[in-house]
């Protein structure tokens, strides 16, 4: 085996090491999966995080930044928005289907008080095309 050759490690050891290795990335994919925040939910006050196994709440008058972001492609236009979420404690990116009117919802939900920063990022070329 050409890894035993470049390794001080026996054959059996490597094997070892390598299904840990297998076991820790595949432990790490599904905690990430779970904690991933797939709904941002907005009142006035506050704003609510909600991933698989956690709800998060953050008032508003605490959020450090608050952006919409469109993208896309060539063939497909905009397909997709992103909100992004930054407040002391933390940072979150929620993704979903696209949304043109999010940021100015967000701008009459929330007040003058609180900027939306909005960013129409350049449509990607098509992977058909490129």
């Amino acid at each position: 085996m050409i890894l035993s050759l470049v390794t001080p490690l026996g054959s059996t050891w490597l094997f070892v090491v390598l299904a840990l290795m297998m076991v820790i990335g595949a432990v790490i994919g599904v905690v990430g999966e779970r904690t991933e925040v797939h709904t941002a939910e907005f009142t006035r006050r506050q704003v609510r995080l909600v991933s698989k196994t956690v709800t998060r709440t953050v008032d508003v008058a605490d959020l450090s930044s608050l952006t919409v972001e469109h993208s896309g492609d060539v063939d497909d236009g905009y397909d997709e928005t992103t909100l992004g979420v930054i407040w002391p404690g933390g940072t979150e990116k929620v993704r979903g289907v696209h949304d043109p009117a999010l940021a100015s919802s967000l701008t009459e939900l929330l007040g003058p008080g609180v900027a939306v920063e909005e960013k129409w990022e350049e449509l990607r070329p098509s992977l058909g095309t490129a």
